[in-house]
């Protein structure tokens, strides 16, 4: 007698009930990027289900097979921030040559913003399908990230060494930072969306 005939006389009834026998369930999530440059996390819970927890098991993880190869990812935890040694910033550098000055008689231009900063409070980093990191900077009690970033591993390392010790580990599942005290300096990219406004190249992620 095969496994699955020993499963149909243990469970005789279960396939004509309303209510599955074993159920199993996980959450994934993924961050989805919108034409004009803002992002937006998407949360799902998938579920298995079977006449018995081993089956529900079983088609809960063909499921998962199918949407990490479309690059969503498991949820992980949120966990502590990495340690780093605290340093000094730099002194900055002063300019080459003293900045122009409007000439006499001439009224000066307004001036074009073409840059700025984030306060964040939390991070999110998602690796992509394509081997990618896609880093998100949320300020406080927002829902969604203020500004996000696409990178390698090794450029979300060295982005955020600034704050933490981060290695390639850290970035190798869905991790959620919280209780960040950082900014974000971007500026803007000569690349417009659909709206015709720049969008937003982070720069420096700096302590606070």
């Amino acid at each position: 007698m095969t496994d699955q005939e020993k499963q149909d006389l243990e469970f005789p009834l279960l396939e004509g009930m309303g209510e599955a026998g074993g159920i199993a369930f996980t959450e994934i999530r993924h961050i989805r990027h919108t034409e004009d440059g803002g992002a937006e996390m998407l949360r799902i819970n998938l579920t298995g289900r079977g006449r018995n927890a081993l089956e529900a098991f079983e088609n809960l993880a063909t499921a998962l097979k199918q949407v990490q190869a479309k690059g969503w990812t498991v949820y992980t935890p949120t966990k502590e921030l990495p340690k780093v040694e605290k340093k000094s910033l730099p002194t900055p550098v002063a300019p080459a040559s003293p900045i122009a000055q409007p000439a006499v008689g001439v009224a000066p231009q307004p001036q074009v913003t073409d840059g700025g900063t984030i306060s964040v409070v939390k991070i999110v980093s998602t690796p992509r399908a394509d081997g990618k990191i896609s880093l998100g900077f949320f300020g406080e009690g927002r829902k969604y990230p203020d500004i996000t970033k696409v990178c390698t591993v090794e450029q979300a390392v060295m982005t955020l060494s600034t704050i933490g010790a981060f290695t390639p580990e850290d970035f190798k599942a869905v991790a959620e930072y919280d209780g960040i005290s950082a900014e974000v300096v971007w500026v803007a990219s000569e690349k417009l969306n659909s709206r015709g406004v720049p969008y937003k190249n982070i720069v420096e992620v700096k302590a606070v």
